[in-house]
C-alpha cells in the first residue's frame, strides 16, 4: 500500500510516476486521436484544433479569464448580493464546472483572434503572451 502514499512536497517517486505517466499516456492519446491533420477528420480533429488554439496562447487565455471572472464576480455580487458572509459564492462543484465550460466557450473566439494576430506579428514581446 505504500505505492499509494503520494506526497507532492517533496515529490515522491510514486507521485512523479503517476503524474508523468499520466501525462505521457495523455500525450499518446492526443497525438493519435486528436490530431488536427486532414486525414484524421471528424469531431476529434476539431477538438484537437480547439486545444491547439488554446495551447498557442496560454498566457493570454490565463490573463483574460482572470479579468472576465473578476467582472462576472463583481456583476453577480451587485446583482444578487453577498451570500457567503461578505462574499458571493456558489455551493457546488457542478456550478464551478458549468462556469468553466461556459467561460471556455465564450473565450474561444477572442483567443483564436489573438492566436492569429500572434502568428502574423513580428514584435518580440507578443511572443510572451
Amino acid at each position: 500500500m505504500s505505492i499509494f502514499n503520494l506526497t507532492k512536497y517533496p515529490p515522491s517517486l510514486s507521485f512523479l510516476l503517476v503524474t508523468l505517466g499520466g501525462m505521457f499516456f495523455c500525450l499518446v492519446a492526443f497525438e493519435r486521436h486528436f490530431s488536427s491533420d486532414e486525414k484524421a477528420g471528424g469531431r476529434l480533429a476539431r477538438v484537437g484544433y480547439g486545444l491547439s488554439v488554446f495551447g498557442s496562447v496560454p498566457m493570454f487565455f490565463y490573463i483574460l479569464h482572470l479579468y472576465v471572472l473578476l467582472l462576472l464576480y463583481s456583476l453577480a455580487k451587485l446583482t444578487f448580493g453577498a451570500n457567503h458572509g461578505e462574499l458571493f459564492g456558489v455551493n457546488s462543484m457542478g456550478w464551478i464546472g458549468l462556469i468553466a465550460g461556459v467561460l471556455i466557450i465564450v473565450l474561444y473566439y477572442p483567443v483564436k483572434q489573438f492566436s492569429q494576430y500572434k502568428k502574423h506579428n513580428t514584435q518580440a514581446w507578443i511572443k510572451y503572451l
